[in-house]
């Protein structure tokens, strides 16, 4: 909610602390509709994590990011789109 106050508070160094290839607490996997979907996503994260991933937290992470995308841009955040609004 727009309306609260956040505090970000940090377990490790802020300069090294979380820096891995794959973000784990960024929106970098929406299941885009009519371009990529959860099961698509499961599938190549699998392949990418060589099989060791918690397959349901996956989906479901995947299956929410769309609607979550579109409460962020009703929030005000904005996401890159080309001239076509495609992300």
């Amino acid at each position: 909610r727009p309306d609260q106050e956040v505090i970000v508070l940090e377990k490790g160094d802020a300069k090294y602390s979380g820096c891995i290839a794959r973000g784990m607490d960024a929106l970098n996997i929406v299941a885009v509709p009519g371009v990529a979907t959860p099961e698509l996503y499961v599938e190549s994260n699998a392949l990418a994590c060589e099989g060791i991933m918690d397959e349901p937290v996956n989906y479901r992470m995947a299956e929410r990011s769309w609607p979550l995308m579109q409460k962020l841009i009703d929030w005000g955040v904005c996401f890159p789109s080309d001239e076509k609004g495609k992300y």
